[in-house]
């Protein structure tokens, strides 16, 4: 339970990073 939770919020937590990565490269391109 506790891993299958933890795998879920490691998995929520790169889609931010990824999300924010992608975030950061078209707020520089606009720049």
């Amino acid at each position: 339970m506790f891993l299958k939770v933890q795998f879920v919020e490691n998995r929520a937590l790169s889609g931010i990073i990824s999300h924010f990565a992608v975030y950061s490269v078209e707020y520089n391109c606009e720049s």
